[in-house]
């Protein structure tokens, strides 16, 4: 093969991965899906009729869809420097995170749930499933919320190391660099996806098929239907009563991002903020607090190109080993 043909080759698969992430919003296991950001537009416009109209700074307007308009999709926070650095940072690391993570979490998910079926097989000396039935709507429904509660229970554990690790926080931080929020875990989640296969599989003898809405778990969908774009926006919602510590709303995140006392390393958990209730990390008024999103230490500003978010954390861990 040629050095022109290996050119060609590496730009036509450039080329399919930056037509794939060009595709996310047609796929539903992207949170990008059409629907969803529709579903976040429609709550927001709720969050609006409930209690933006009747703040003063939203009545500024011409017509009532001005007012919508500036309530929703706010100048201040469109045009800050910060939301232009996501939208410019999106497809290429999009298209990063489909050459190394998917593979990677792809081959981790196979490997251990191959592991975990054979290990508990042989444990229980049982290689065709312990029940040795077919699985019924009951273990679906089981393997449905199982699957869900494994990996958000996972993705809680990492991120609560993501900040509490040194090493693990100079990488992370840069999501939280940004100053305003705006719409725009593979190995630990694959782990979770792996074990949870290879349990139900060594109690059935495969898998169950999970409850799916579109092709994808049916908890997953409904999270990311209901208003999981509002999560990084300005748009304060809150679930009313009990829900608030079942399901995780938006409220619950942007609380998270916020770099005041009070707020710093609260709120960890992802779809089920009953991990951050057990474990001590859980903080959410009922009415909004002044919030203000950044680290939280002066340095948001050197995350403003796509070169300083993939480079400025190494230069960082040089920097302190150095010191």
């Amino acid at each position: 093969m040629t050095t022109i043909d290996r050119f060609s080759d590496a730009l036509t698969l450039i080329w399919q991965q930056f037509l794939k992430v060009a595709s996310y919003p047609l796929d539903p296991s992207q949170r990008i899906y059409g629907p969803y950001l529709f579903t976040s537009l429609l709550f927001a416009i709720g969050v609006y009729l409930v209690s933006g109209s009747r703040d003063p700074e939203h009545r500024k307007g011409s017509s009532d869809l001005a007012r919508l308009t500036k309530f929703v999709f706010p100048r201040p926070i469109w045009r800050h420097p910060s939301s232009w650095v996501d939208v410019r940072y999106f497809i290429p690391h999009q298209m990063v995170r489909i050459w190394i993570y998917t593979s990677f979490a792809t081959f981790i998910t196979t490997g251990v749930g191959r592991s975990t079926y054979l290990g508990l097989g042989g444990l229980l000396d049982s290689p065709g499933g312990v029940f040795e039935v077919t699985p019924g709507p009951a273990a679906a429904i089981a393997y449905t919320v199982v699957n869900v509660v494994v990996i958000d229970f996972l993705a809680y554990v990492m991120h609560y190391f993501q900040h509490a690790v040194p090493i693990l926080w100079q990488f992370h931080k840069v999501h939280h660099s940004a100053e305003v929020l705006n719409v725009s875990y593979a190995a630990t989640l694959a782990i979770g996806t792996g074990t949870s296969a290879g349990v139900f599989q060594a109690m059935f003898g495969f898998p169950p098929p999970l409850i799916q809405i579109l092709g994808i778990n049916m908890l997953m969908f409904l999270f990311n239907a209901s208003g999981y774009h509002l999560r990084h926006s300005h748009v304060w919602l809150r679930w009313p009563g009990p829900l608030a510590y079942l399901f995780g709303c938006p409220a619950h995140h942007q609380i998270h991002h916020s770099c005041r006392p009070e707020h710093i390393n609260k709120n960890m958990a992802f779809m089920f903020p009953i991990w951050d209730v057990l474990f001590g990390t859980f903080y959410l008024p009922k009415e909004r607090e002044e919030l203000v999103f950044g680290i939280g230490d002066g340095t948001e500003g050197r995350y403003r190109s796509f070169l300083s978010l993939y480079l400025y954390p190494f230069a960082e861990l040089f920097r302190s080993w150095r010191t």
